[in-house]
């Protein structure tokens, strides 16, 4: 799978949880919105800056949350991987982010004892 595709699979995903009424907030990332920093990360091959987000599911249920998480994994076992996490708050509350920047990348998807 070439970047671009990768970049616009991973895209469908995110609006493919915003249908199913996942609360979703696109913004640029920090390297992006000052210029003085961004040089420093994007390199050639690499998800051009243009393109570069950062992804917050802004309170999801658990429900949603495992729809997030499984969404992260499919992708991940299609090769495609960048930086992720989650931000843990009192009361149980967690904010998963997903960071489409200079850690994007595509990788041959691993293939388990069963794959042919």
């Amino acid at each position: 799978m070439r970047l671009e595709q990768a970049y616009n699979l991973t895209v469908q995903t995110v609006n493919k949880l915003a249908e199913d009424g996942i609360d979703v907030i696109s913004s640029k990332p920090f390297k992006v919105a000052n210029a003085k920093h961004t040089a420093a990360y994007e390199k050639t091959g690499e998800l051009p800056k243009i393109l570069w987000n950062s992804i917050t599911f802004s309170d999801p249920n658990k429900e949603q949350l495992q729809k997030i998480f499984e969404a992260r994994l499919n992708l991940s076992l299609q090769g495609i991987i960048f930086d992720s996490g989650c931000f843990f708050f009192e009361g149980g509350k967690v904010v998963p982010d997903w960071s489409l920047d200079y850690s994007f990348m595509v990788f041959e998807p691993l293939k388990g004892k069963n794959d042919q």
